[in-house]
């Protein structure tokens, strides 16, 4: 996404300078929303700490519908997110 979000202002020119990147749009995520993601993270890692095989897909995937959430994406937009236009 910040790909493209580049390509559209720079037309291409990938060399990145702070005044580039001001203007990327980055949500800041409300106190209950960053404790909700934060204790996610952590069930993941000490799931992966006691079994490194552990499957986590699910709390992976909720962390993604907390950030479509946070950045007001459309099921359009999480499709093309997640690769299944």
């Amino acid at each position: 996404m910040a790909g493209i979000l580049l390509t559209d202002q720079r037309g291409g020119d990938y060399h990145i300078y702070p005044e580039h990147i001001r203007n990327i749009p980055i949500p800041i995520a409300p106190n209950e929303m960053q404790n909700k993601i934060g204790n996610i993270a952590k069930d993941i890692l000490n799931l992966k700490k006691s079994n490194p095989s552990a499957d986590t897909t699910a709390l992976e995937s909720e962390i993604d519908r907390l950030v479509y959430q946070l950045y007001g994406l459309t099921d359009e937009e999480i499709r093309i997110v997640e690769g299944r236009e």
